[in-house]
C-alpha cells in the first residue's frame, strides 16, 4: 500500500494592520509526505521542531512570519538527511487553509482520515508563541488511530530490542530532542479550535 503520513500545522493570527489583505486569522495546513513512517518519522519531527525554534528566535514578531518560518523549517527538513532525503509538500496545492473543510466535519477524527494516510500523523500547534506537538498512529499501523508517545509510535513498527541491536542512535537522539518540547492533546486542541470557527462563521 505504500507509507504516507501528514503534517498538521495550527498557525497563529497573523495582524499586520487594519484591513491587510495579508492578515491571517489561526488557520490548519495539512502536508503530505509520500515517504516518512517508523523511525524516520520520529527523527523529522524532532528535527522539524528544532528547526522552527531556531528560526523562530529569529523574528522578533514570530506569529506575522510564523507561516515563513514554517516553510523554510520544511525545506531545510527535506533534504537535512543525505541518507533519507523526504519530500513534503502541502496536501493539496490550491488550499493553504483548511478552517472551511475541518469546520464541516463531524469531529477531528472523522477529518484526519480524509486524508491519505496509512502511517500517522505530526500535529504541531505553532500559536501562543510556542511550539507544542502530538504523535497520532495511521490506519496501518494500528486498528485503533489515537494520540501516541514518540515510544509507542515507535514500537509500532520494531520492539525495544531491535531498537538496541540496530544501535538506532539517531532515533534515540531524536526521542530524547521531543522531550524537551510540550505535547499536546490534537482531539481536545481541535475540538476546541472547532467550536471557534463555528462562532467566527468561516
Amino acid at each position: 500500500m505504500g507509507q504516507r503520513s501528514q503534517l498538521i500545522v495550527k498557525l497563529p493570527e497573523k495582524y499586520l494592520n487594519e484591513n491587510n489583505p495579508n492578515n491571517r486569522l489561526i488557520r490548519l495546513k495539512v502536508y503530505h509526505n509520500q515517504w516518512l513512517y517508523g523511525s524516520h518519522f520520529i527523527q523529522y519531527l524532532a528535527r522539524l521542531l528544532k528547526t522552527i525554534q531556531y528560526y523562530g528566535r529569529q523574528e522578533a514578531n514570530f506569529e506575522n512570519y510564523a507561516e515563513q518560518v514554517l516553510d523554510k523549517a520544511i525545506k531545510h527538513c527535506n533534504s537535512a538527511d543525505i541518507d533519507y532525503l523526504t519530500n513534503t509538500n502541502l496536501y493539496d496545492e490550491k488550499i493553504d487553509n483548511y478552517n472551511n473543510d475541518f469546520a464541516k466535519s463531524k469531529d477531528v477524527l472523522d477529518w484526519i482520515k480524509t486524508f491519505d494516510n496509512n502511517n500517522g500523523y505530526m500535529y504541531i500547534d505553532m500559536t501562543n508563541n510556542h511550539l507544542k506537538y502530538c504523535i497520532v498512529n495511521g490506519r496501518e499501523d494500528n486498528e485503533e488511530i489515537k494520540i501516541r508517545t514518540a515510544r509507542e509510535y515507535i514500537n509500532l513498527f520494531y520492539k525495544d530490542e531491535e531498537i538496541i541491536n540496530k544501535t538506532e542512535w539517531q532515533l534515540l537522539r531524536a526521542m530524547e530532542v521531543l522531550n524537551n518540547f510540550k505535547t499536546t492533546d490534537i482531539f481536545k486542541d481541535l475540538e476546541k479550535f472547532k467550536t471557534e470557527l463555528f462562532v467566527k462563521e468561516i
